[in-house]
């Protein structure tokens, strides 16, 4: 990572033989001070009430497999997802072995990828195959992530559902409601059959 007087630039690449392939590239930026306070986030409750349909954690990651995926132990920290109408709600947790780790992280890698399965799970439930998080518009980090925290997606009521990509909303908060975590403009794309990774352990 480069970083320059206002922000820095981040790049991930992977050495494959003799040549390097970037994945990713982002932009890195502290937020400014001076940011327009925001409306108070929406209550549990309320979205809870807009997202009737629950599914337990096994019959969540059994769809998973069923559709071609796979997460190692570790990875697994979706604990119960609430289904709605271009919504959905997921409660997450860090697994055990983790928590002792916790707090040397801002952004513990195995929690964010916790709440971006929750998106990935509002097109997997829909069309039953396995989507990747392909790109985003803006990742704000509020506050130090928790080892348990609630996770809200919506897609835009002009979303077309395309059976290639669509685009989507995230936020995750606390148990009292403080928000620790927003993305803005996350995009998903549909991966194609038979091209599954590894499962992470």
């Amino acid at each position: 990572m480069t970083q320059g007087s206002e922000a820095g630039h981040l790049q991930i690449s992977q050495r494959r033989g003799s040549e390097w392939v970037r994945h990713a590239v982002a932009r890195v930026q502290s937020a400014s001070p001076a940011a327009p306070v925001r409306a108070p986030a929406e209550p549990l409750q309320a979205i809870k009430a807009r997202c009737p349909t629950h599914r337990s954690k096994e019959a969540h990651y059994q769809r998973v497999t069923d559709s071609g995926g796979e997460y190692g132990p570790l990875f697994q920290a979706v604990e119960e997802l609430w289904l709605g109408s271009r919504e959905l709600l997921g409660r997450v947790r860090l697994p055990e072995l983790s928590d002792d780790a916790a707090p040397r992280y801002r952004l513990h890698p195995i929690w964010l990828d916790a709440c971006l399965q929750v998106a990935l799970a509002s097109a997997q439930l829909e069309s039953g195959e396995l989507w990747v998080p392909s790109g985003l518009g803006q990742l704000r980090v509020e506050a130090a992530a928790s080892s348990a925290a609630w996770v809200h997606v919506q897609h835009p009521a002009e979303a077309s559902g395309g059976a290639v990509g669509r685009t989507c909303a995230l936020r995750a908060f606390d148990a009292e409601g403080q928000t620790l975590l927003e993305v803005q403009g996350l995009k998903l794309a549909r991966l194609a059959p038979g091209a599954a990774p590894s499962p992470l352990s």
